[in-house]
């Protein structure tokens, strides 16, 4: 491993972003729908994607960007030209407990009191948002990516 400027934060930004912009996504989805001048491919498929927001996908997007963030730290350890050695097993015990601590024990779904938005686990922001968001209307149809009937968090 070396450092290479286009691999540094490819995948963790954008993951936390597209988990931020959820609300405006849904929206452009919408208006994208409900606009005349669409064709009919892309209104049902910016109905298809709007009706796959679901809490479920709103809880795996948050998950996979957490845990994508804490496998790019980790390798980031190593990702230099000198990798020490001697610390691949404390990095590796460090890693595993940080896993165990935040998927297994549920820690990425707790909410850190006093904290701004920034410190939170993206899972705690983008349910926290799909929460708090409005529902997207299109038609006939109503899209809540945290209906109020859904358990949570």
């Amino acid at each position: 491993f070396a450092f290479a400027a286009h691999r540094w934060e490819s995948s963790a930004c954008g993951r936390r972003r597209f988990c931020l912009l959820l609300a405006p996504i849904m929206i452009m989805l919408g208006v994208k729908a409900a606009d005349p001048r669409s064709t009919p491919a892309e209104k049902q498929r910016s109905l298809k994607l709007l009706r796959q927001i679901t809490p479920e996908f709103v809880l795996t997007a948050g998950l996979s960007t957490d845990f994508n963030a804490e496998v790019l730290r980790f390798l980031r350890l190593f990702d230099h030209e000198d990798p020490d050695p001697a610390q691949m097993r404390w990095a590796t015990q460090l890693f595993t407990q940080r896993l165990k601590a935040l998927f297994t024990e549920a820690g990425v779904l707790r909410e850190i009191e006093g904290q701004p938005a920034e410190y939170q686990t993206a899972t705690v922001q983008v349910v926290r948002l799909a929460m708090e968001m409005p529902p997207v209307y299109v038609d006939a149809f109503c899209f809540n990516p945290w209906p109020d009937s859904s358990l949570s968090v």
